[in-house]
């Protein structure tokens, strides 16, 4: 697993649809058919950058504080 940010200051500025096609590639590369990421759900610009990429919600992680 990698776990990788974009500074905010670098946030609209095309490093994030840079990053996502070098994963893609390198991900073929390797033989990988699928690449899979986690986002919050209230992330909404992530979600929507994610979603504007081709990428669709497979899955939710439901999570609960017990303190």
């Amino acid at each position: 697993m990698i776990k990788l940010y974009s500074p905010y200051a670098f946030l609209s500025k095309y490093l994030g649809a840079i990053l996502l096609s070098f994963f893609c590639y390198y991900a073929k590369e390797i033989g990988c058919s699928n690449l899979t990421l986690s986002v919050w759900n209230d992330n909404e610009g992530a979600l929507r950058f994610y979603q504007r990429q081709g990428m669709k919600p497979q899955e939710t992680t439901m999570e609960m504080r017990i303190d």
